[in-house]
């Protein structure tokens, strides 16, 4: 019976496979900036934000070589504060993603690209909206 049990089971591998591995979403080049002004209108104080960034390719699987597309974006808020609603304190924000609307892969893959060919994710387009706060 132990012979029959040795004779089925399959050698041990004794060359390693080795894989290339890629580190993800850590492009070569990111930078960041982004600018703040307060100011006061009607009593109300006001705060303008605007930031942008902008990242190089880079790997968006560990083990595929090929890289998603570079990116500028772009984002920005107004927001007003201590607006007086009976006697509660209420803010407004309006804000914007991608002010741009660029369209860009954050995503690539070709692992199944001999069949059915690559695939890639596209960011979200331009967003907005508003929010109103309220503490009570």
């Amino acid at each position: 019976m132990q012979e029959q049990l040795n004779a089925t089971l399959l050698p041990p591998i004794l060359t390693p496979v080795y894989q290339e591995v890629f580190i993800t979403y850590t492009p070569e080049h990111a930078i960041g900036a982004s600018i703040e002004y307060e100011t006061t209108i009607m009593d109300l104080p006001v705060n303008f934000h605007l930031n942008a960034t902008y990242s190089s390719p880079s790997y968006a699987f560990d083990n595929e070589n090929v890289k998603n597309e570079e990116n500028f974006i772009v984002n920005g808020s107004i927001n007003i504060d201590s607006i007086q609603v009976g006697d509660q304190d209420m803010s407004v924000s309006i804000w914007a993603r991608n002010l741009l609307d660029e369209a860009y892969i954050y995503r690539r893959s070709n692992a199944n690209g001999t069949v059915l060919g690559d695939y890639a994710n596209f960011n979200e387009p331009r967003t907005y909206g508003i929010d109103f706060t309220t503490n009570f």
